[in-house]
């Protein structure tokens, strides 16, 4: 059976995300953004059972990190998350 290439268009668990933002080395800035921006970010980001590439809140919060987080990162985490 051939194994299917990791792909950033496969959602990902929410371990897996974390793990691969833990790797790219920004988990705590992204947990201090959740912190900050609380509401249905905080639930999503606590409650998400999945986490899609294109999910209004992976765009919003790569955008409001400093520096912004790009869409190649963003797909190069997703492509990670999907081997963890």
């Amino acid at each position: 059976m051939r194994r299917q290439r990791p792909s950033s268009r496969r959602p990902s668990r929410p371990r897996q995300a974390r793990l691969a933002v833990l790797v790219f080395g920004i988990l705590d800035k992204v947990e201090a953004l959740i912190e900050q921006q609380g509401g249905s970010t905080k639930i999503t980001w606590d409650y998400a059972t999945v986490f899609d590439r294109h999910d209004p809140l992976i765009l919003s919060l790569s955008a409001a990190l400093d520096p912004p987080v790009t869409a190649e990162q963003i797909d190069a985490m997703f492509e990670l998350a999907a081997t963890l």
